[in-house]
């Protein structure tokens, strides 16, 4: 006689295949969440936002208090920010009016027209104006005690 086979339609071998991919696809949609995350610019604790005012004025009131903050007052000025050894938070042109403010603990800033700009490092503003263009420096957030 020939073989008998416990389940002659292959229902299970479907059902157990078809499982397997929902858990594929739900592994697959957990660690696309978790990269999304990962790659995120954002600490915890910590900010970094670029805003867009009209005239000489920002948008909203910005914390000057805050690690960094850079406010383009001339024309335009190149600005470059990153964590010292970590994320780039900001590279790209700001046109007057455009501010620049982040809270994180340590920064390297690279200010392509330091002429063009205001900024202030821990609520105490910087003087740049016998900087050269590409004006690099770091910046560290100040400890309270």
């Amino acid at each position: 006689m020939g073989r008998h086979r416990t389940d002659p339609r292959g229902l299970a071998r479907i059902a157990i295949a078809v499982a397997g991919i929902l858990a594929a696809l739900a592994l697959l949609g957990i660690g696309a969440y978790a990269l999304s995350g990962a790659l995120s610019s954002e600490g915890v604790g910590s900010t970094a936002e670029t805003q867009t005012g009209s005239g000489n004025q920002p948008a909203a009131s910005p914390d000057l208090t805050k690690t960094l903050y850079v406010r383009v007052i001339g024309e335009r000025s190149d600005l470059f920010v990153k964590q010292t050894g970590g994320d780039i938070l900001v590279d790209e042109t700001l046109q007057r009016g455009q501010y620049f403010t982040t809270d994180y603990s340590q920064l390297e800033v690279k200010i392509g027209t330091p002429a063009a700009v205001e900024v202030f490092e821990n609520g105490k503003r910087l003087d740049l104006s016998k900087a050269k263009e590409d004006y690099s420096f770091v910046v560290s957030q100040r400890t309270t005690q």
